[in-house]
This record gives structure tokens, C-alpha cells and sequence, in this order.
């Protein structure tokens, strides 16, 4: 019997090709804002609120997109550009906008929510920690241990955009960690088996 299965670390969002998704526009106040700090305030959003957001500016303005369902009365954040600082503060007088995959302008705002919505979603599991990038987790403990390096499981999160529509992919690897900071071999005299570990 013909078995036309593969497997694969895809999933596909429910929806496919037909998925649409109701956003709500928020402008930002509280300073003149950059491409990098629509960024920050997503992540922070994200981060601290649990709310995925995905930039999305409109001439003049500095907004965001979240979904037409979330909250933010009472909600601001506050971000840094060198020596700047910003309380960032959201209005929501811009109206909603259904995201629709079928639109090739709509395609990343979909899929960049959609990534972040389940970055939160693995977060709130609280089964993982994350070391330098939000959507790089790591299992809690490490598998194995040989001399001074732990060996954890590593997990990474990218979204992808297909003809049949957005798809998250979750990367399984290896990470290895030394179990003391680097001036520890060195301050010890052990500089030969800090180049050994880390060959």
C-alpha cells in the first residue's frame, strides 16, 4: 500500500489559505517613535502583558496591531533609544482591521502575530527558559552531564509563510553550557581546560 506521509515540524494554522484574523489598529503616544521602537514595544507587549503586537505604521503614524479581543486600558511601557526614554501610551481610536491571508500585504502581519502568539503561549508553560533570544527555549534541566558541561535540549520557534498559509516550525537541537562563568577557569589557573571545553 502507497504511504504518501512525511514527516515534518510544520504545522499549519487552522485556517490554511482561508485564514483572516480581526486586528485592532493602536496608535502610539509618547514620543516620535522609530521603526526599531515599534519593535521594543511589541516585544515588551509581549513580554510583560502578554499580548502579541506586530508593528504596522500608517503614513504619519506609529501604530500597532494586536487582536481586535485584547485589553489594554491602563497599559503603557516604557522603552529606551540611547540616552531617550519613552512611556509609551496606546489609543485605540484607529479601528479595526481584518488581516486576511489571502492579501499579499496582510501575509507577515499574520504570520509575525501568530509567532508570538505562541512564544507566550510555550512561556506561560513555564516548562522552559530562554537565554539571548525570545524564540530560543531550552528544557529546564540538562539531559546529561559530562565534566563541567550540561548538555540541554533546545527548542526554536520560527513562523513560515506557504502557499496553503502560515505555518510554526519548532527546530529541535543540542546546546551545550559550561557550568562556570569564563573567569572562573581563568582566575583558577585553568585557562587549558576552559580552550579544551570550548573547542
Amino acid at each position: 500500500m502507497k504511504n504518501d506521509k512525511i514527516e515534518t515540524n510544520l504545522k499549519i494554522v487552522k485556517g490554511g489559505k482561508n485564514l483572516q484574523f480581526n486586528a485592532k489598529i493602536l496608535s502610539l503616544s509618547g514620543g516620535d517613535f522609530e521603526t526599531d521602537d515599534l519593535q521594543k514595544v511589541c516585544s515588551l507587549l509581549s513580554y510583560h502583558h502578554n499580548i502579541p503586537a506586530t508593528p504596522y505604521p500608517i503614513e504619519s503614524k506609529s501604530c500597532i496591531l494586536v487582536g481586535s479581543h485584547e485589553k489594554l486600558d491602563n497599559i503603557s511601557v516604557n522603552i529606551k533609544r540611547g540616552t531617550l526614554g519613552f512611556k509609551v501610551g496606546f489609543n485605540e481610536s484607529e479601528g479595526i482591521l481584518t488581516l486576511d491571508f489571502k492579501s499579499p500585504k496582510h501575509k507577515h502581519l499574520i504570520a509575525d502575530l501568530y509567532k508570538r502568539a505562541f512564544l507566550i503561549s510555550i512561556t506561560k508553560t513555564k516548562k522552559y527558559w530562554t537565554f539571548d533570544s525570545p524564540r530560543i527555549f531550552y528544557d529546564k534541566n540538562p539531559f546529561k552531564k559530562v565534566d563541567d558541561i550540561s548538555v540541554f535540549r533546545r527548542f526554536e520557534v520560527s513562523e513560515l509563510i506557504l502557499e496553503d498559509g502560515i505555518a510554526i516550525s519548532v527546530d529541535v537541537g543540542t546546546t551545550y553550557f559550561t557550568n562556570q562563568p569564563v573567569d572562573y577557569y581563568f582566575k583558577s589557573g585553568q585557562e587549558r581546560k576552559f580552550r579544551r571545553l570550548t573547542s
